[in-house]
């Protein structure tokens, strides 16, 4: 168990390291982009995005998934190479049904260069169907290492390219430009940190119990996919670009911290709980230590950045976004919930209950667009709304069927996040206290960082010995990472 716990725990820094290099950079380019762009350039990539992030959910059909989640010995080269020319056929299929099908979506949306938009993105299709294997094999044998070290050369790239383009008046274009290059990158750098070069040989045969496995997984997708847009295409719809523009930065800034980190921890667990599968116990140990970690990262983050919403926006992005203060506040709430139900697929899917899954995001998919629809008539400020009205009652679902298949109560569940909610309203105080006596915005807004950097680790250490113990360890692996990296 020790070996297994160092092993993932040093998988998860490495990718973390890349992650958060690669973001931290991604987020500067994106504040400056957000200067330079108008909102209407984010509500045209924001609806492009839900025809492209839709077709996405189809593009390995679950293979990827299924190459992790089997064991190694049940997979040879020639399951591999089937893989391999599927993907490669599913990546044209979609191309050439997005090229087909574009200029409908244009008309639905009344933009005519949503077209021609749609048509050069989905490019990318067909290059992460080459990418399908080697990305998948990189993960399965958790060498986060060389995928992070990918991931951050793709992206980090792509943010260049874009915001040069920006500054060159592309508009739209510039982030049309860097998504596709990001996967072109990340395909190149797939290939050259994990070898594989494919037979010309395909087999369904070989590929069906995959398959099978697979489809539960993408039909989950594809539900939490129409969810999870169905407020986009809502607000695109019913109250027009620039309505979608606001709420798309709102929800972006708002997601940043969460989704990365939420993707970073998921794409770790899944392959470490996919190794212990059959081992109940270390299952219910690591589910919870994930759900304490992804605590006490993100909250504390989540509820800062509510809390300096005003002078964050009107400082960082201008005061051409002022109506994105509440959309912001109230996202950043729903995030906490969020960022705790993400981690649920996960082992879902690792102890082959993919199907639980499925059920929460089609409850998911009958509510939640219906719910954004009425609540779109009184605006977008309470389309986000929804997200907190109705949105925790379904995670409920899901939080306990997950908690019943892993033989865990709930009180445990909620003992794995109770410190970092104490830490974080310690900290609520005394930032409204200072908001309110300083006067100055940029002096405000640091002061606010500070005092919620320095109260919040004070007293998460102070109420919990263990979360002591748990950041020396991770501290001693990093410094020993970094030592075996020089």
């Amino acid at each position: 168990m020790k070996d297994f716990k160092e092993k993932t725990v040093r998988a998860f820094l490495w990718h973390g390291t890349f992650r958060v290099l690669a973001q931290s950079f991604s987020w500067c380019v994106t504040i400056v982009l957000v200067r330079i762009l108008r909102p209407e350039d984010y509500g045209l990539m924001g609806m492009a995005m839900i025809l492209i992030g839709f077709m996405d959910l189809f593009n390995d059909i679950g293979f990827g998934a299924a190459i992790v989640q089997k064991k190694e010995s049940s997979l040879n080269d020639k399951d591999l190479s089937s893989i391999f020319w599927m993907g490669i056929f599913l990546g044209l299929t979609i191309y050439i049904f997005i090229f087909a099908v574009s200029p409908f979506a244009a008309a639905f949306f009344n933009e005519e260069k949503l077209s021609l938009i749609v048509r050069v993105l989905s490019i990318g299709f067909i290059i992460g169907g080459l990418r399908l294997v080697p990305y998948n094999l990189l993960t399965k044998a958790l060498r986060f290492k060389r995928r992070g070290f990918a991931e951050f050369v793709s992206n980090s790239t792509a943010s260049i390219a874009c915001l040069a383009a920006a500054l060159s008046g592309l508009g739209v274009w510039s982030l049309v430009v860097g998504y596709v290059l990001k996967e072109l990158i990340l395909t190149i750098m797939s290939y050259s940190l994990q070898p594989f070069r494919p037979a010309f040989y395909f087999s369904w045969k070989k590929i069906r119990p995959l398959f099978s496995f697979g489809m539960n997984v993408t039909l989950s997708r594809i539900l939490w996919y129409f969810y999870s847009n169905a407020d986009y295409l809502i607000i695109g719809r019913l109250l027009g670009t620039i309505p979608l523009g606001y709420y798309s930065v709102a929800y972006q800034l708002s997601s940043m911290p969460t989704i990365k980190l939420n993707q970073l921890i998921r794409e770790v667990a899944f392959p470490s709980y996919s190794m212990i599968q059959e081992k109940e116990k270390e299952l219910r140990y690591y589910f919870l230590k994930n759900i304490r970690l992804i605590s006490i990262v993100l909250f504390p983050v989540l509820v800062g950045l509510c809390l300096v919403a005003n002078d964050f926006v009107t400082i960082v992005l201008g005061e051409k976004w002022t109506p994105v203060i509440f959309l912001f506040q109230v996202l950043c709430i729903s995030g906490i919930i969020k960022c705790l139900v993400s981690q649920h697929a996960p082992i879902l899917n690792a102890i082959g209950k993919p199907q639980i899954n499925v059920r929460y995001t089609l409850l998911m998919t009958l509510i939640m667009p219906l719910t954004f629809f009425i609540m779109s008539r009184y605006g977008i400020e309470w389309v986000a709304m929804s997200w907190l009205v109705v949105y925790p009652f379904l995670a409920m679902y899901l939080i306990l069927k997950t908690l019943k298949e892993l033989n865990l109560s709930f009180k445990q569940y909620i003992r794995s996040i109770a410190e970092p909610l104490i830490g974080c309203l310690a900290m609520i105080l005394p930032i409204l206290f200072f908001q309110s006596i300083v006067a100055n915005a940029v002096i405000r807004l640091i002061g606010c960082c500070l005092i919620g950097m320095i109260i919040y680790p004070c007293v998460l250490l102070l109420i919990s010995k263990e979360a002591s113990m748990e950041i020396r360890s991770i501290f001693s692996l990093f410094k020993q990472m970094r030592a075996g990296a020089g």
